[in-house]
């Protein structure tokens, strides 16, 4: 989660959708690790979310 959260998303919902949907068809049982997400998520630049982002 924090992981997914970090990202910034920039296609929004529609890339968390696309993303989600690739790591389930891999990996349909069990839990998701980093390491199963797609590695643009993992070099993802650290900021915090902005108050509008937040709402």
């Amino acid at each position: 989660m924090r992981t997914l959260k970090k990202y910034h998303w920039p296609g929004n919902v529609r890339e968390l959708v696309d993303t989600l949907n690739h790591v389930l068809r891999a990996k349909p049982a069990g839990t998701i690790a980093v390491a199963d997400l797609p590695s643009a998520l993992s070099s993802a630049p650290r900021r915090t979310m902005t108050a509008m982002e937040r709402v």
